[in-house]
C-alpha cells in the first residue's frame, strides 16, 4: 500500500543506522564482487568490487528519516566499490573495467559499440579469462542503453560452464541482460551448486528471473539458500529479499530464523522488514521486534511496518504502536511509533495522539503527533 503522507518533521533528529553489505560474487577466502539492482535495461551497474561491510540503505529502501515507503523495487548499487575481486585474475579485472568504462563513460557511439562488440567477441571466444572478463563487464553496465538481446543466450550458456567463476559471473550478468524462460530451471538448479561462490550469486538471479515474486518454482531453491551451510550464502539470500513478494513457506522460514540467536537481527533487518507484502505471521514478528530493547532493531521493525501490512492487520499495528509511543522514553523511537499510528490509525486514536502532541521535548514527538492527527483526520 502507499504510505499516507506524514511529514518528515516526525523524524528530524532521528537517524537509524541502516547497514547493508552488497550481494556478492565472493571468493572462497572472502573477496567479493558485489552487485545490487534487479531488472534488465532499467538497472544501473552491477559492481564488480564492493565490500560487504559498506554501509548504506538497503536496496530499494529509504533511510528511516525518509517519507518514501519501503518495499518498493530494488534500486541500484554504486558504480564502484572498496573491496577486491580476489577470485579473478588481475588481467581479467583490467579487461572488464576497460570495456565497461568505455560503455558507461564514452560519449562517442562508435567507441561504445566497439567496446560492446569486444565483450560479445570475448563471450564467443571460449577463452576462460576473456569469458570471465566479458561477464564481469556486463555486470557493470546495467545503467547503459544497449541491445541486450544479442548477449542473452551467450550469457545463459555460461550457467553450464565447468568454471565456477564463469557460472557465478553469469548469474550476475543475467540480471542485466535477462534470460530465456526455458533457462530458468538452470538458475534454480544452481541453488545446489557445489561452489559457494556460485550459490552466493543465485538469490539475486532468482529474484530477477521471477520479477520479485519468490513463490512457485522459486520457493524450494530460495528456502534451500536461506538454510545454506555457508553464512555468506544465507546473507546473500536475505539481501535479495528487498521488495519481494514471498510464499507463505518462505515467510514462515524467515519468522523461524528470526527467533534464533545467531541470525536473528540480520533476518529481521534484511528479510522481514523489507518484504513488499507482509502476511500476519511477519507482521506479528515485526510487532514483537518493536518491543526489543535494542533501538536499532525496534526502529527497523517500525520502519518495516510502514508498508505491506494487510488491511486486516492495520488496526492492531496502530494500537500496538500507540501503546509503545506512550510507554517508551526515547523520543526518537516514539516518533517512529507515532508515524505508524498516522499511517494506520483512525479517529479512535486521535484523543491519545492529542496528548502526545503536547510534548515539547526534543525529538519532534509533539510535531509528529500533530502530523499523525492531521493525516488521520484528512482521510
Amino acid at each position: 500500500m502507499h504510505v499516507r503522507s506524514v511529514s518528515l518533521l516526525c523524524f528530524l533528529g532521528s537517524a537509524a543506522v541502516l547497514g547493508v553489505g552488497y550481494l556478492s560474487l565472493r571468493s572462497e577466502d572472502g573477496g567479493s564482487a558485489g552487485r545490487e539492482g534487479v531488472g534488465r535495461s532499467h538497472d544501473p551497474h552491477v559492481t564488480i568490487a564492493t565490500d560487504e561491510r559498506d554501509v548504506a540503505s538497503p536496496p530499494g529502501q529509504p533511510d528511516v528519516a525518509s517519507d518514501q515507503a519501503p518495499g518498493g523495487a530494488v534500486s541500484t548499487g554504486p558504480s564502484g566499490g572498496t573491496g577486491a575481486v580476489r577470485d579473478y585474475a588481475d588481467d581479467v579485472k583490467s579487461m572488464a573495467m576497460a570495456w565497461s568504462s568505455v560503455v558507461l563513460e564514452s560519449g562517442d557511439y562508435g567507441s561504445k559499440e566497439a567496446a560492446l562488440q569486444e565483450i560479445l567477441n570475448a563471450l564467443r571466444s571460449g577463452g576462460r579469462d576473456r569469458v570471465q572478463a566479458a561477464l564481469l563487464a556486463l555486470c557493470r553496465i546495467g545503467s547503459a542503453e544497449f541491445d541486450r538481446d544479442r548477449f542473452r543466450s551467450l550469457v545463459s550458456d555460461q550457467l553450464e560452464s565447468s568454471d565456477s567463476l564463469a557460472r557465478a559471473a553469469a548469474l550476475g550478468a543475467i540480471v542485466v541482460v535477462g534470460m530465456e524462460q526455458d533457462r530458468i530451471p538452470r538458475v534454480v538448479a544452481l541453488a545446489g551448486d557445489e561452489s559457494s561462490v556460485v550459490r552466493r550469486a543465485v538469490p539475486l538471479a532468482l529474484r530477477s528471473c521471477s520479477g520479485g515474486r519468490l513463490d512457485g518454482e522459486m520457493e524450494a531453491p530460495f528456502i534451500l539458500l536461506l538454510g545454506d551451510s555457508e553464512r555468506s550464502v544465507r546473507s546473500s539470500a536475505l539481501r535479495a529479499l528487498s521488495g519481494s513478494v514471498v510464499s507463505d513457506a518462505i515467510a514462515d522460514e524467515l519468522v523461524v530464523q528470526s527467533t534464533r540467536s545467531d541470525p536473528k537481527h540480520e533476518v529481521l533487518y534484511f528479510g522481514l522488514s523489507t518484504l513488499r507484502e507482509k502476511p500476519a505471521t511477519v507482521t506479528d514478528a515485526l510487532l514483537k521486534a518493536m518491543t526489543e530493547p535494542d533501538s536499532t532493531v525496534s526502529s527497523r521493525a517500525a520502519w518495516g511496518l510502514l508498508t505491506g501490512v494487510s488491511p486486516a492487520d492495520q488496526r492492531r499495528v496502530a494500537d500496538a504502536a500507540l501503546e509503545l509511543a506512550e510507554s517508551t522514553r526515547a523520543s526518537q523511537l516514539r516518533a517512529h511509533y507515532i508515524r505508524l499510528v498516522g499511517v494506520y490509525g483512525d479517529i479512535a486514536h486521535v484523543g491519545r495522539l492529542r496528548v502526545l502532541s503536547q510534548d515539547v521535548s526534543s525529538g519532534g514527538v509533539g510535531l509528529c503527533a500533530g502530523e499523525a492527527i492531521r493525516s488521520i483526520e484528512s482521510r
